[in-house]
């Protein structure tokens, strides 16, 4: 199989931070909606974006108090630099710019509801001055019932656990390729890696593979290697990197998984073949 290898096969990895942008694009919509409200005065229908939760602790009158005394009517625009997601929790940080030309920090979290909808949970606004941990009666009542959403965060898998996840990936990918189609692989990944691609983007991305013949099926007794212990990145992705220690080619991997529903769903895909 490994003389039908002439050089180096390299696939492109569908970028993971393309698929938490598009993932969490309801969340960004929702909070600047949200916002929009605010501004033009519209406490009612900021008031129903909130969470059941939210409104059991916070009234209309107590939301309007906090946006005004917070300068959050003069928003104008938001920048939001820390974007994450599990399951129907979401949460956003970043700032609001104001018309008179303020920064707000702010960090708010989201819930899904019965219909998939996005309902602000919490909102959270770091208070100015020196060591104080001072906040608005409304912040206040939010942060109490706000839930822990680092205690939803998938841990790292045991290298036994990664091993097999990479195998499993791997050999669906192999069979793929051997059926000179992404059909497998693509319903095998993500639901939010297929929302931002297609199986005939995935032929087109692998079309080397197929052309190159190659076979990746004999890979299924053999052990990956992890080149590092992989880590939980500030999305809650893990990216795991490795190989398979065949000769004289050696096969290289660099894989992106998500916690989605449970499980880890491959988001990415880096396979290079080496002589």
């Amino acid at each position: 199989m490994w003389k039908k290898i002439l050089g180096t096969v390299v696939v492109l990895i569908v970028l993971f931070i393309a698929v938490i942008m598009y993932a969490t694009s309801g969340m960004t919509d929702v909070a600047n909606t949200f916002f929009t409200h605010a501004k033009t005065k519209h406490y009612n229908d900021a008031y129903n974006m909130l969470s059941e939760d939210f409104k059991k602790s916070v009234s209309e009158e107590q939301l309007k108090n906090f946006l005004e005394k917070n300068a959050l009517t003069e928003y104008k625009s938001a920048s939001w630099n820390n974007r994450s997601f599990e399951g129907n929790m979401g949460k956003l940080e970043g700032s609001i710019a104001t018309q008179s030309g303020s920064v707000i920090p702010l960090t708010i979290e989201f819930v899904k509801n019965t219909d998939g909808q996005w309902q602000i949970y919490s909102i959270y606004k770091r208070a100015g001055g020196i060591g104080t941990e001072q906040t608005t009666d409304t912040s206040k009542k939010v942060q109490q019932v706000q839930p822990s959403v680092s205690g939803q965060k998938k841990t790292l898998p045991s290298d036994k656990e990664i091993k097999a996840l990479v195998q499993e990936s791997v050999m669906v990918f192999a069979n793929s390729v051997n059926d000179k189609s992404m059909k497998k692989l693509y319903e095998y990944s993500a639901d939010v890696w297929k929302k931002q691609t297609s199986i005939k983007q995935l032929d087109t991305i692998f079309d080397s593979f197929y052309k190159a013949g190659l076979d990746l099926t004999v890979l299924k007794d053999i052990v990956p290697q992890l080149d590092q212990k992989p880590e939980v990145g500030k999305y809650g992705e893990i990216t795991v990197k490795g190989h398979y220690p065949t000769s004289p080619a050696v096969v290289y991997f660099e894989n992106s998984y998500f916690p989605e529903n449970g499980k880890w769903k491959l988001v990415g895909i880096d396979i290079q073949v080496h002589r």
